[in-house]
Order: C-alpha cells, then sequence, then structure tokens
C-alpha cells in the first residue's frame, strides 16, 4: 500500500500492464541460481520500487537499477535513499538510478516518491567487501509460489551453507540453495546464511504476499 497524507488509487491504464510474471530458475549446470524476470508492473507490485537484478545483496563491483516504472508516470516519481536510521533521505534520482559500479556506501534503504510526499514501500540494498552474500527477491513472492534463496560465495556458488530465519539456525544445505515450496506468510522474515571459512551473509527481509 501506497503511504500518504491521502490514499490514492491507480487504474491499469495508469499502472499500464496488469500482471507480474516471475519464476526463478536454478541453473545446475553451473550451480548458480538465476532469477528470470518477466515483469509486467501490476498495481499490487507497483508499490516496490522494482530491483534489477530482483534481489537485496549484491558484492562490491557489480551493478544494479532501481525503477519506478509504473509509479503513474515515472517522471513524476523520485527514487530516494537512506543510508543510515541518523540520516536524512536524499533524493538520488528522478524516475530511474543505475548504480554501477556499487560499493559498501550505496547499501541503505531505496523507494520510491512524488512531490506530494505519497511514497512506496521501501527495500534495503546492501552491498558487501565481503565474501559472501544471500540471494533474496528483491519483489515480494506471491503464496503458493516455489522461491530459492542461494547462499553466494565470491566467484562460486555450490557450497555447503548454514540458513537462519530471524537470528535462529533454520537448516543446513549442501548445495548452497534453500528452496521454499508452497510459500506462506509464515516464511516471511529475516534471513542470512553462513559458509564455512568463508564469512556470512547480511540479512535480509523475504517479504509474502497474499493472492489477490
Amino acid at each position: 500500500m501506497l503511504t500518504a497524507q491521502g490514499q490514492n488509487s491507480y487504474s491499469a491504464q495508469e499502472t499500464g500492464e496488469l500482471s507480474l510474471f516471475c519464476m526463478n530458475i536454478n541453473n545446475l549446470m553451473r550451480g548458480r541460481c538465476l532469477s528470470f524476470m518477466f515483469i509486467f508492473l501490476s498495481i499490487t507490485d507497483a508499490h516496490f520500487p522494482y530491483i534489477d537484478p530482483n534481489r537485496l545483496q549484491f558484492f562490491e563491483y557489480e551493478s544494479f537499477s532501481v525503477n519506478c516504472a509504473g509509479f503513474h508516470d515515472p517522471t513524476e516519481w523520485r527514487v530516494m535513499r537512506k543510508v543510515s536510521s541518523n540520516a536524512s533521505p536524499q533524493e538520488v534520482s528522478t524516475g530511474y538510478l543505475n548504480i554501477k559500479p556499487a560499493f559498501v556506501s550505496h547499501s541503505g534503504e531505496y523507494w520510491c516518491e512524488n512531490r506530494d510526499g505519497e511514497r512506496s514501500n521501501a527495500v534495503n540494498i546492501s552491498v558487501t567487501a565481503g565474501s559472501v552474500i544471500l540471494d533474496i527477491p528483491a519483489l515480494p513472492v506471491m503464496e503458493q509460489e516455489t522461491v530459492t534463496l542461494c547462499c553466494r560465495k565470491k566467484a562460486s556458488s555450490n557450497h555447503p551453507a548454514d540458513f537462519y530465519k530471524d537470528g535462529r539456525f533454520n537448516r543446513t544445505v549442501y548445495k548452497g540453495k534453500l528452496t521454499i515450496h508452497n510459500v506462506s506468510k509464515s516464511d516471511e522474515g529475516l534471513y542470512k546464511c553462513k559458509i564455512s571459512g568463508a564469512g556470512e551473509s547480511a540479512e535480509s527481509w523475504l517479504s509474502v504476499r497474499g493472492e489477490t
């Protein structure tokens, strides 16, 4: 839901296309997690900025973009960022932001906001100089879908990894991929992973939305 002093409702015409078709495919030949996003911004998903690629964690020197397309007229929306709880929000771009390459200083909350103070939900982007990230989707996952969280070591994957949810040990997986079938709201929460001898990832929030 957009937060504002007053709520706006958006028509199908205003948001353009009506559906989001998203599927995660594991490239088993390389042992890598690949997310293929076929994006047609829906009214629901337009309440989140679109992060490309669709994940919340990045190694330094990778690149990502933040896009406010789908929020009525993209030129009316700004990409906003807050790098710490004590920092003031900053306008970093109008409509679209491309960060190439990314550094630790690019970590923070990102959201879309218009001149009237209406704003989208925020996503927390983590950029690390460390050796381990958790490949976790930035956009919400729909209930009953299947999602795969991937624990990645820099320049390689397919390593045994320990996964944690909300600060508690969840399970060990031996190829670095935690697959959750038939996702439900109970799967929503903060996830991180750890690879022995390499380190651990930051924590990121897996968002789950109900079917509409």
